[in-house]
């Protein structure tokens, strides 16, 4: 395929992917609303938990969750597009959850579908590391994670706390690539998320 040709392609599935949204749909199908009317009014996995049910959220969660990945597979498998491209295809889909152009461009924050994105990426940086230096590293990250929540009690406040370490731990053990660029962008974007999450929960 022409290289332009792929670009485009996967820039445009990324967005159509990412602007299916389950909570719309769902909470259409099982309540005959615009979960955008109710709740939280946020087309996210919380507010489907609140307003509709467990089992729907859980459904929601992770169609969400896995919507950019599926974008960055059919970008790289199918347009055989480099991996800044696929990067980029992925983050189509987070564009395309926040802005659904059949829903007046008003969806969801993007945080599941980033979130899935990021885990992938981590997962490509710390499974090329030694054995032993992937499981010291996971040990570190994973305490640092439970002690911080153990003293806030705050989820907000946690992702707020331990996104800054995680980018400042990312670009001290590993060089450049795309995929560090992607995983630090997503850091970013999450860390905003919360910062502006929490700051709304306080005003509320």
């Amino acid at each position: 395929m022409n290289k332009l040709l792929s670009i485009v392609f996967s820039l445009l599935i990324g967005y159509i992917i990412g602007s299916f949204s389950p909570a719309y749909f769902i909470t259409k199908y099982l309540k005959g609303v615009d979960i955008r009317d109710i709740g939280t009014k946020n087309a996210g996995t919380t507010n489907v938990k609140r307003s509709v049910g467990f089992l729907p959220a859980v459904v929601t969660g992770l169609i969400d969750t896995t919507k950019g990945l599926l974008s960055i597979a059919i970008s790289k498998y199918v347009f055989k597009a480099p991996e800044i491209v696929a990067c980029a295809s992925g983050f189509a889909a987070i564009l395309g959850h926040i802005f659904p152009f059949y829903l007046n461009f008003r969806g969801g924050k993007g945080a599941a579908t980033a979130t899935g994105m990021l885990i992938l990426s981590l997962m490509k940086l710390f499974l090329g590391l030694p054995t032993a230096t992937f499981i010291a590293d996971i040990v570190f990250l994973a305490l640092l994670v439970l002690a911080i929540f153990f003293i806030t009690r705050d989820s907000d406040f946690l992702g707020m706390a331990f996104l800054p370490v995680l980018a400042i731990f990312l670009l001290i053990r590993f060089s450049f690539s795309p995929t560090l660029l992607l995983a630090l962008i997503l850091v970013c974007f999450l860390f905003y998320y919360y910062c502006n999450k929490h700051g709304t929960s306080q005003n509320i």
